[in-house]
């Protein structure tokens, strides 16, 4: 006979981790690129036409993944208020972003 004294682990989950190690390295640098980025003059008004608000965070015109996420080539100073729209207003987006698979300007559908 066995006896029933098999005492059971304890398993501790361990969250998962909200930034890779390449994306929290790759977030140091960003953070002082921003900054030097929107701190020079060209950059202090947000680029959509009409507006001129001052640029307090950066539009990633093809999109913040792979190497565009450091890419200033791809970076646009823009208002809150302009960087939020973008991603609700397809006609907006469609006007000042760029395809993320072509890099190419979008298609406008009409």
């Amino acid at each position: 006979m066995k006896k029933s004294n098999d005492k059971k682990e304890t398993v501790v989950k361990k969250p998962i981790a909200k930034f890779s190690p390449k994306r929290k390295k790759e977030n140091r640098q960003y953070t002082i690129k921003r900054l030097q980025f929107l701190d020079q003059p060209e950059n202090q008004r947000c680029f959509i036409d009409g507006c001129n608000n001052r640029a307090d965070t950066i539009e990633h015109t093809a999109g913040r993944w792979g190497s565009n996420y450091l890419d200033e080539s791809t970076w646009k100073p823009c208002c809150n208020f302009h960087n939020l729209e973008l991603e609700r207003n397809s006609e907006l987006s469609e006007k000042y972003q760029v395809s993320k698979i072509s890099g190419k300007q979008k298609i406008i559908k009409r």
